[in-house]
């Protein structure tokens, strides 16, 4: 079962506050890229970088939550990149994390 998370967490973003507060996807150790927030880790956990936002905790935590309660055949639709990218370089966002930081 928790292979399964991972590997859909692995897979892509689902929703936009996934996408702001986590970062394209989860992290393996496999496969890390820049700007992704959480790692799991096979047989350890989940970890957070030390640059995330306040409240990742809560959004990965959302994240395993969600995953866990969709049927294992169910077809997901996850962000593209571009989408992602938009997402992560939209003005409003940009402006409420800068309040987030006062």
């Amino acid at each position: 079962h928790h292979a399964r998370l991972r590997e859909r967490a692995a897979a892509g973003s689902y929703y936009p506050d996934h996408v702001i507060f986590l970062g394209p996807a989860a992290a393996t150790p496999a496969s890390c890229r820049p700007g992704q927030h959480l790692l799991l880790v096979p047989d350890e956990g989940a970890y957070l970088a030390e640059d995330a936002q306040p409240a990742a905790d809560e959004l990965a935590l959302c994240l395993a939550l969600v995953l866990a309660r969709v049927p294992d055949d169910a077809e997901l639709i996850r962000f593209t990149a571009a989408e992602e990218a938009a997402l992560l370089g939209w003005d409003a966002e940009k402006y409420r994390q800068s309040l987030t930081r006062l």
